[in-house]
């Protein structure tokens, strides 16, 4: 199934952040839903990321955050879990949501220094909260990592791409 990049509300990046990939568990059948003992059943963690995608999907922000943060209760390393909290958080705006979900983004783009999205998604974030030089850093990062693509060798990318994680102490 191919990756959905159509524009959502806030800043278009909850397209590139989906945790699931777009792809998820089939879906239940109308007798699975109607039965009581399902709530009792415990959900896989690919379930659950679909469930908060399909949540964040619905501008149901809150709610989503509430199933990321129990994916990331029972397995705090989940980096899926984490992209799909900082996502509905920096959706659902408002300044300290903006604060966690910068948290929560700088956690993924730690263990998983080429996700691209992520970067995009933090500039954006430092631009809603007016650090604009921030925001170019993670813009340049963008641009440096999508060069790193093409050329993974290139000495000159490979060089800015350290120096700006010195600089923000990032290496």
């Amino acid at each position: 199934m191919a990756e959905d990049k159509t524009s959502k509300p806030g800043d278009g990046f909850a397209a590139d952040l989906s945790p699931s990939g777009g792809e998820g568990p089939p879906r239940q059948s109308p007798l699975d839903k109607l039965n009581p003992l399902r709530w009792f059943r415990s959900e896989t963690p690919d379930a659950q990321l679909e469930r908060g995608q399909q949540l964040v999907d619905r501008r149901s922000y809150l709610q989503a955050q509430n199933v990321y943060q129990d994916i990331l209760r029972k397995d705090d390393t989940c980096l899926p879990a984490q992209r799909g909290l900082g996502t509905a958080l920096m959706l659902q705006g408002g300044r300290s949501n903006l604060l966690a979900a910068q948290a929560h983004l700088q956690d993924v783009v730690t263990r998983d220094p080429t996700d691209l999205p992520v970067y995009a998604a933090l500039a954006s974030i430092y631009d809603k909260l007016g650090r604009n030089e921030d925001a170019d850093r993670e813009r340049r990062k963008v641009a440096i990592l999508k060069r790193l693509q093409q050329e993974p060798d290139n000495p000159a990318a490979n060089n800015n791409l350290g120096i700006l994680l010195v600089q923000q102490k990032q290496w």
